[in-house]
């Protein structure tokens, strides 16, 4: 329930838009795949960081 109030609020207050560039920390985490997805839906285009091979192979579009 934090993770999508929190994502919603940093989509909100940041430029995210067509043609910016978004890097989302933590990516296979709830902020980071709430994230992801709202940048994406802004057009943005979306690099996810993560700690080990598992997180980065998740497909979190």
């Amino acid at each position: 329930m934090h993770d999508g109030a929190t994502a919603f609020g940093l989509a909100e207050k940041a430029p995210i838009g067509p043609g910016r560039w978004v890097l989302v920390l933590a990516v296979a985490g709830g902020l980071g795949t709430l994230l992801v997805q709202l940048a994406h839906a802004a057009g943005a285009l979306v690099v996810g960081a993560a700690r080990t091979e598992r997180k980065l192979d998740a497909d979190v579009r």
